[in-house]
């Protein structure tokens, strides 16, 4: 795993506020565009909730991340589970054809 060198990394803005978030330059883009996204749906919470301070808005950014990336893993493993008994079906139709 390549280590970043000191300085090495990438100023990103999230609501205006700058940040340097060190990596090294193979992430760089995927940390701006990481940012982007941030920012994105830091806009949408906040267009909709006007009133929400920004603590709070980020709290509820977050939640939503994590209830998306819950989701996402379980599907993989409901996918991953069908995959696996349609290979076992595959495995007994090719036993029981010899």
């Amino acid at each position: 795993m390549k280590r970043n060198t000191p300085g090495e990394g990438i100023e990103i803005k999230i609501l205006g506020q700058g940040y340097f978030v060190p990596c090294d330059s193979t992430k760089q883009k995927l940390v701006m565009d990481a940012a982007k996204f941030l920012n994105h749906k830091l806009s949408e919470i906040q267009s909709t909730n006007p009133a929400l301070q920004t603590e709070r808005c980020a709290v509820m950014v977050a939640l939503n991340l994590a209830v998306s990336h819950v989701n996402q893993s379980a599907s993989e493993r409901e996918l991953a589970q069908y995959s696996d008994r349609v290979k076992s079906m595959i495995e007994i139709m090719d036993g029981a054809l010899q």
